[in-house]
């Protein structure tokens, strides 16, 4: 399965110390610039589904024609929501709502912006927590509440750093799998190598592509100032494993982990400096 994810706006009512539009100037993707780009998509990587993320997707102020234009292309849609909801969510095939206890407004907002969504009558709603410092210890706690309110899964979104002394990312990474062993409906996004853990990873060139608000195409959400064009994007699917990667059985999946990661805290795209095989010094320059 091919997946894109489309930034339709950087608009967003609040500023969260994980995101990477923390005080982006506001922007947005007109419907015709989204179905632009979508229609060479689709005719490219015979594309069935998007994801519709910002910002906060339902503060564009033409959202339901955003919606449209997927619809028209037939598109199953997903949309990530902050607090901002539309009625239109409704007619999504997946909503995925945030639930960070470390946002200003709390687990409660979370909460009634569920159960608002809820009441539109998406098909599936799943909730995602970045796991960073202001999280990890709360991570129990915000999965027995999207348990108890029937969320499909709960993605944890293992956050990337600003740069190497982010205070953000000082958590203990090689507690995450076992935590997340223990926790109910759990998947784990962004963290490499994690044997028996529910796992996603991008593959960057094989199964994420990002759009940015400006149009222009990047491997993920994460790379700020990293675009790409499609054939450089293709190209990173023939990436070959070296160093700790080499041999590695799940480097099809994973390709040398978050990149994003890598690239924010060495400078340099490497393989992933959380991976318990490049911890382990084994391999010179890794």
């Amino acid at each position: 399965m091919f997946h894109v994810t489309v930034e339709v706006t950087t608009e967003c009512l609040h500023s969260c110390p994980h995101c990477n539009l923390r005080g982006a100037s506001p922007d947005r993707m007109e419907p015709d610039e989204l179905r632009d780009v979508l229609s060479l998509l689709v005719d490219r990587y015979d594309l069935d589904h998007v994801i519709l993320t910002g910002g906060d997707p339902c503060l564009h102020p033409r959202f339901e024609d955003i919606v449209d234009v997927c619809f028209e292309l037939d598109l199953d849609v997903g949309v990530n929501v902050a607090t901002a909801t539309h009625p239109v969510l409704g007619e999504a095939r997946w909503v995925f709502v945030a639930f960070e206890p470390h946002r200003e407004y709390g687990l409660d907002e979370a909460v009634r912006v569920w159960r608002e969504v809820e009441r539109y009558g998406p098909e599936e709603m799943s909730a995602n927590t970045v796991v960073c410092r202001s999280t990890f210890d709360k991570l129990r706690d915000v999965n027995d509440l999207v348990v108890e309110l029937g969320a499909r899964a709960h993605y944890l979104i293992a956050y990337v750093p600003r740069g190497p002394e982010d205070p953000e990312d000082k958590y203990p990474h090689l507690e995450v799998p076992g935590l997340v062993k223990r926790l109910k409906r759990a998947v784990l996004a962004g963290m490499p190598f994690q044997e028996e853990v529910p796992f996603g990873q991008c593959v960057h060139g094989v199964y994420n592509l990002h759009v940015r608000v400006d149009g222009r195409f990047s491997p993920c959400q994460h790379w700020r100032d990293f675009t790409v064009s499609l054939e450089e994007f293709e190209a990173m699917a023939d990436l070959e494993p070296e160093g700790p990667c080499e041999g590695c059985p799940r480097f099809g999946e994973c390709q040398g982990g978050c990149n994003a990661y890598a690239w924010y805290v060495t400078g340099r795209i490497m393989p992933d400096p959380r991976c318990p095989r490049v911890r382990e010094g084994s391999v010179p320059g890794f």
